[in-house]
This record gives C-alpha cells, structure tokens and sequence, in this order.
C-alpha cells in the first residue's frame, strides 16, 4: 500500500512504502501491521512533529510579550530630616504613555503613602506634602523633583514638571525636600531600600 501525509507535516512528504510503515509502526515486532499498531504510530509520530515546531516557536526571535518583564521603576522620597524612602511598580502596571504622575500616584496608593497636591492650569501638578510632611507656605522649603540619569548614574533635577516626564524614557524619579542632603537620595540599585522604607513608616 502507498500511503502520504497532510501537506502541512514536512516529514511525511515522502511517499511512505509498507516495509518503511511496517518498520515505524510495528510495535509488538510480529512482521504483521494491525491498524491499531499503525493509527497509533502516526497519531504519536504527528504529536512530535508539532511539539518540535511549537518548541521552535517559542525561541523565536523577536518575541516581545516579556518586553517589559524585568522592568521596575522606583520612586525615591528625600525627607528633610534627610530620612528616606524607596518604591518599587513593575513597568507592566503602568498604563501606556504612562507619566510621572502616574507612577508617583500608583507608587504612593500602592504603599499607602498621602499625597498632597494641587493642579495648576498652566504649570500642572504641583506637589506639596508626601507621606504627611507637607511644604510650609513660607516656602522655605519645597517638593523637588529629580530624574534618574542612567549614564551618569546620579540623580539630576527635572526640566520638566511631573506630568510631563514619560516613563518610557525615564525609569526611576525622586522627590526631595529642597533643604535635604539631596546627595542621600537612595539610588535605584540599592537593595536596603525597605530598611529605609521600614524607618520612615514611623511617621504614617
């Protein structure tokens, strides 16, 4: 008997002879094919055949669904005790075209830290306590905000006001009291972050 496979399984194009079946699928090696012997043989050799190309799927290159998989923005806090404070989101919880408004919001609710703030019609969202600590309206102090410098690796002051630092192209942003140490705020690598988060919970 002559026999051939789907078109879709490349292994199978060749015409297959009944020595090449009997060799295959002659499991019990009695020198005689049942169709029992032989359905199974096919439907196993089929169920290799797609794990092979699903195996091959998946190291694909180009593969982008874990794009953002290891990706942690933090939100450091200077005090002007100069006492500090660390938060951590997974890129995958911020929304597309996210700001640093969104991340300070979801970084704070997310910790249970108050946010104090005001939206200003020209200058946008302006930032007067965190955590309880709020600016005096002297203005002796105020909320600071710093970016992350990833070739520098230091913290810069911002150019911009919050809502208009895209967290695509920032990972990691502060907010210092501007009478602190700003040289204290934690960089994004340090790993005793919660020590310091652990330290300034006293004040909630």
């Amino acid at each position: 008997m002559t026999m051939t496979d789907h078109d879709e399984h490349g292994d199978h194009d060749e015409e297959m002879t009944p020595e090449h079946a009997l060799e295959e699928f002659d499991s019990n090696q009695d020198s005689h094919l049942s169709w029992d012997e032989f359905w199974t043989g096919w439907i196993t050799e089929n169920d290799d055949d797609h794990d092979d190309t699903h195996d091959d799927h998946d190291d694909t290159p180009g593969d982008t669904h874990d794009d953002h998989e290891e990706v942690m923005h933090h939100v450091a806090v200077l005090y002007p005790d100069n006492s500090t404070s660390m938060y951590e989101i997974d890129h995958d919880m911020l929304s597309e075209n996210a700001t640093g408004w969104n991340l300070t919001q979801m970084a704070f609710g997310e910790n249970n830290v108050s946010l104090n703030y005001s939206v200003h019609e020209t200058y946008g969202t302006n930032v007067g306590g965190i955590n309880g600590v709020d600016a005096p309206s002297d203005f002796s102090w105020y909320w600071s905000l710093y970016l992350w410098n990833e070739t520098g690796e230091t913290w810069n002051v911002s150019d911009v006001g919050i809502d208009s630092v895209m967290m695509e192209e920032t990972e990691h942003i502060a907010w210092a009291a501007s009478n602190a140490n700003t040289s204290l705020i934690p960089e994004p690598e340090e790993d005793d972050h919660d020590d310091d988060h652990d330290e300034h919970d006293e004040r909630k």
